[in-house]
């Protein structure tokens, strides 16, 4: 029994690899040529992602590393010399993924298990009784980044449980943090971790490390989840596209699209014009572009634009209308506390196919998500590892907005 279950486990590998697209790597651009560094504030653990809310007040999620680390929710106010803590909002469990309500009345953290909710006004104070609740996404599901669609459902992404939690926003709204809350999960690809939602809120697009076997069966996953990951041989990972409007009518088959994405996908950002969709690849050192019709239809052979950016590439966002995108390279190999590398990228050469790398900004180490103050003017750098906010003045980087 033991040599015809290895048997299997081995066919089901093979077959998986073999069915899997291959991926590519691009060395990162030489980066010699940087401009300065950005200013950053020191925070009371590591951070990962953050959040403004107005525009004197910016969220942090915190995890803790070390003891004497601090974990949950730092609130940071922006004062005519630098930014200053009023303190960290305890979580009952590590945040990472943060998303202010479309009113701006709640802020909602992702849990390893579950989404808190935090009444935003009061969390703007430091007050620790802002935290209302938690809604409950499955113990150990890994619920990591969170997204709102259409101003009605709240998305995450459960890495571990190779799925997307989705939950009623308007219950939320109402108090209701029980079970009725969660109206559906989604089953994507092997280690979810970025998802984003297209202008119009149709369309939510989801991107997963490894693209998942052909038959899903523990021992199996962990071996092919291992060898793709390690990139032992290199597998592309993948993106989905979920039809917002099948959520609730049919969750089994809301995934309508599923194309290859480069090695080790980790962000999506969809173009406010929404036709395109730009992914960071991690184990692929790009960024790429698909066209989203193409994506949608399930036909897109390939990205149109493939960028070589530092090393690592993880945080993601798109400014300006979507004319520059931001990416934050994350290499993990080096030491936690080195600065990295924040590239600007023209999105409008790289789909016309000329250089697109207009310059590149040290940042803290280990950076992950970026976010942008709601004037447009300042992005902030969530540095894990070297527990700083970086905030880049956007004019002094892209100069003065003009407009569209």
């Amino acid at each position: 029994m033991v040599a015809l279950a290895g048997l299997v486990t081995g066919g089901v590998v093979a077959i998986s690899l073999a069915g899997a697209s291959d991926c590519g790597t691009s060395p990162p651009p030489d980066a010699s040529g940087a401009g300065g560094r950005a200013p950053a504030a020191s925070l009371s653990g590591h951070p990962v992602d953050a959040v403004p809310a107005g525009q004197d007040v910016v969220f942090v999620s915190l995890r803790e590393w070390a003891s004497g680390d601090r974990s949950g929710i730092e609130v940071l106010r922006r004062e005519p010399d630098g930014l200053r803590s009023l303190g960290v909002i305890r979580l009952g469990a590590q945040p990472a993924g943060l998303a202010l309500s479309p009113d701006g009345r709640l802020l909602l953290a992702a849990e390893d298990g579950g989404v808190a909710v935090l009444d935003a006004a009061r969390a703007a104070t430091g007050d620790p009784s802002s935290v209302l609740g938690v809604v409950d996404t499955g113990a150990g599901s890994g619920s990591a980044q969170l997204a709102i669609a259409g101003g009605r459902y709240v998305l995450t992404t459960d890495e571990a449980a190779g799925r997307v939690s989705v939950l009623d926003l308007a219950r939320i709204e109402a108090g209701d943090l029980g079970p009725s809350a969660q109206v559906a999960t989604i089953g994507v690809d092997m280690g979810p971790s970025g998802l984003a939602v297209s202008p119009d809120g149709r369309f939510v697009y989801v991107v997963s490390q490894v693209q998942r076997p052909v038959v899903s069966m523990g021992p199996s996953d962990f071996v092919y989840g291992l060898m793709t990951y390690v990139g032992v041989p290199r597998r592309a990972g993948m993106l989905s596209v979920i039809d917002a409007g099948r959520i609730e009518l049919n969750p089994a088959a809301a995934v309508i699209a599923r194309v290859p994405a480069g090695c080790g996908p980790v962000r999506v950002a969809a173009a406010p014009d929404g036709r395109t969709v730009w992914v960071t690849a991690r184990r692929s050192n790009e960024l790429l572009a698909f066209r989203a019709d193409q994506v949608r239809d399930g036909q897109a052979r390939g990205p149109v634009a493939t960028i070589p950016v530092s090393a690592s590439p993880e945080g993601l966002r798109l400014v300006r209308n979507g004319r520059y995108a931001l990416v934050a390279g994350s290499d993990r190999t080096r030491d936690a506390g080195s600065a990295q590398a924040l590239d600007v990228v023209d999105t409008t050469a790289a789909l016309d196919g000329r250089p697109a790398l207009v310059t590149t900004v040290a940042v803290g180490g280990m950076p992950h998500e970026i976010d942008v103050s709601p004037d447009q003017r300042t992005a902030y750098v969530a540095n894990s590892g070297t527990s700083t906010l970086s905030a880049l003045d956007l004019t002094d980087l892209l100069g003065p907005r003009t407009a569209p």
